[in-house]
């Protein structure tokens, strides 16, 4: 991950990645992403949800910066580049939605978005 990535990343993805490292991070966005109540302990335990992506170690930092209390894990690490692949694909919301990995309706709302904004009319057109 570069420092440019880096900065397409929202606050929330920038802090886990601090602490547990770029990839790490991706990971647990990528596995737990959207979550708002995943519950981090003061101390790691060997059964803790979040050992399917991270190693131990990772855990226990994770548990010394966040822990004990509530964390949220941000969803789209790099959502504005997957707004763009969504506009560049062709075919129905299923199928790019299956290979973006989101939604169906988050597909038909950015559609949607750019539909609005290009059939908008202006007022100050000169005719």
């Amino acid at each position: 991950m570069t420092a440019k990535d880096k900065i397409r990343w929202s606050i929330g993805v920038q802090r886990l990645a601090e602490v547990i490292g770029p990839p790490a991070a991706m990971r647990l966005v990528e596995t737990f992403g959207g979550g708002e109540d995943y519950f981090i302990p003061k101390r790691p335990g060997k059964t803790h949800l979040f050992l399917e992506v991270l190693t131990p170690l990772q855990l226990k930092a994770l548990c010394g910066a966040f822990g004990p209390g509530y964390i949220e894990i941000p969803r789209g690490a790099y959502r504005n580049l997957a707004k763009a692949r969504i506009l560049d694909a062709k075919g129905p919301s299923r199928l790019v939605a299956r290979q973006e990995r989101v939604c169906q309706r988050y597909v038909r709302k950015v559609r949607s978005e750019v539909k609005a904004a290009t059939n908008q009319l202006s007022l100050f057109d000169k005719k």
